[in-house]
């Protein structure tokens, strides 16, 4: 991670009232499903972007 991560995650832990990362205003307390909260982003910064999700694989090579 990097210096400037770090400190991002330093200053939201301050901000923050929860142990989650990704809080969310709901029965959980975090962000669970993204959709809602990627397109408030996108809204708010009129900066477009997709996430890439990658399906881990359990094939074993020999």
């Amino acid at each position: 991670m990097t210096d400037h991560l770090h400190s991002l995650f330093e200053r939201l832990k301050v901000m923050t009232n929860n142990e989650y990362v990704f809080q969310a205003d709901n029965d959980y307390g975090y962000v669970r499903e993204p959709k809602k909260a990627i397109q408030k982003i996108i809204d708010t910064t009129e900066i477009s972007f997709a996430l890439s999700l990658f399906k881990k694989s359990t094939h074993k090579y020999n």
